[in-house]
């Protein structure tokens, strides 16, 4: 494009002023609906569910005890990994036939990501000969499994701390034994007194256990993976299609309407032709 002489180009300066602090103007105020259009896109992403109860600071109960199986480790490896990327802080106790408190209420969930290299299997020939790294409490715990230990230590944490909102997470598979039934029962209907959310989670649990568990903390409080799997669908569902995008809408129209004012009042003049 050929520039065109001006005699009295001075005159044109408050013009030229104006145009490029509207110009400036729009691209602020476009910059910042972009942004503000990114956060209200953010918020519509499907919500996760969680093994954790919401609202709540959980304390989870891991069984470590040797009649865990290789299925079940590779399902708490999983579960470990799901309440570390949570983002929710947690406690955490281990038992077997004693339990032991390994993380406070409240802790960083990512510092459970350091057990995750005990429930993963190495590297080896025959799949069907998992073997795991050894643990720091293989030689502290027996075969033996007390589930009411775990129990009792998970409420005697939340009672220590003064946690009002309290929730215990059992992770197990639910294999207890027979001399504990009944303490189990005791402790159960002791936490369930006090107001404390408890929730169980089944690894590869037989029918007997679950129907045992079913009695002493009622069914409504057992939640198994495809259970939080379908959890999962339902939540990404709900926040897709009941989710009412109304803002973003809102600010995709100011977007518009910033770019068709920045071409209204920031154009180039358009000379006309002289006619030949």
């Amino acid at each position: 494009m050929t520039a065109i002489p001006v005699a009295d180009v001075e005159s044109l300066r408050p013009m030229w002023i104006r145009t490029t602090l509207v110009r400036l103007a729009l691209a602020c105020l476009l910059i910042l609906v972009l942004a503000l259009a990114f956060v209200s896109a953010r918020m519509l992403e499907p919500a996760k569910a969680s093994l954790l109860p919401e609202g709540t600071s959980a304390v989870v109960i891991l069984d470590v005890s040797l009649s865990v199986t290789d299925p079940v480790f590779r399902r708490i490896h999983n579960a470990i990994k799901m309440i570390s990327e949570g983002g929710q802080g947690v406690g955490l106790v281990v038992f077997s036939d004693v339990a032991y408190e390994m993380l406070p209420p409240g802790s960083a969930p990512e510092e459970l990501k350091g057990m995750l290299r005990y429930f993963k299997a190495r590297s080896v020939q025959d799949p069907d000969l998992a073997v795991y790294p050894l643990s720091p409490w293989s030689a502290g715990f027996s075969a033996g499994t007390k589930i009411s230990a775990g129990l009792e230590l998970a409420d005697d944490v939340l009672e220590r701390e003064k946690i009002e909102n309290g929730s215990i997470v059992l992770l197990s598979d639910l294999d207890t034994a027979p001399s504990d039934e009944s303490v189990l029962s005791q402790v159960v209907a002791n936490v369930q007194s006090k107001g404390i959310e408890l929730r169980v989670v089944p690894l590869f649990a037989f029918e007997q256990d679950l129907t045992f568990f079913r009695q002493i903390v009622g069914k409504e409080n057992l939640i198994t993976p495809p259970q939080l799997a379908a959890q999962n669908r339902r939540k990404a569902e709900s926040t897709l299609f009941g989710a009412n995008p109304s803002m973003l809408s809102l600010l995709g129209g100011l977007v518009l309407f910033l770019l068709a004012a920045n071409e209204w009042w920031g154009a180039r003049v358009e000379v006309p032709r002289r006619a030949a």
